[in-house]
């Protein structure tokens, strides 16, 4: 049993257990689902800190991206706008 099947095992018995309409539950687990700048700042590090094959290079960039936005929206550092 892979560790996915577990997550999803519990997830659907926590769904049993719980009878709060679907949507406040839909609610909760994207909170509970964000990231904190903690998480964020060792996701980057972690990145920075590792070497990708060549077929992941845009996958990587592109989550690298998305990580960086995130932790931006969350320090409260303002971005900068892209001039065309």
């Amino acid at each position: 049993m892979s560790l996915l099947d577990k997550l999803r095992t519990k997830s659907v018995e926590t769904v049993k257990v719980e009878e709060e309409p679907i949507t406040e539950m839909s609610e909760i687990k994207v909170n509970e689902n964000n990231l904190t700048l903690e998480e964020i700042t060792f996701l980057l590090t972690a990145i920075k800190d590792s070497t990708f094959k060549v077929a992941d290079v845009e996958l990587v960039y592109n989550t690298i991206i998305k990580l960086q936005s995130q932790f931006m929206n969350l320090s409260g550092t303002p971005t900068k706008s892209r001039r065309k």
